[in-house]
């Protein structure tokens, strides 16, 4: 997936994606990518939101933020 910077760039097939990997119930945790475009914000507030540990079901995995699926399925429901 190319890298997109503001909800305005995010195109139909990437929220279908986004929606797709939440209703999955075999997965556990989704990329903060997926996060972002369900929660229609930027990639730079949505990793400083991460940071400070206040996106929803953040969790930093190595170098990769990844967001517990039911956590963020709680928030947005």
């Amino acid at each position: 997936m190319r890298q997109v910077d503001t909800p305005s760039q995010y195109t139909e097939e990437l929220r279908k994606e986004a929606i797709s990997q939440l209703d999955d119930d075999s997965r556990k945790v989704i990329d903060l990518k997926h996060g972002l475009v369900l929660l229609d914000v930027s990639r730079v507030v949505g990793y400083a939101l991460a940071r400070k540990g206040e996106f929803p079901g953040a969790v930093q995995i190595g170098n990769n933020w990844k967001i517990r699926r039911e956590e963020l399925r709680k928030f947005l429901h």
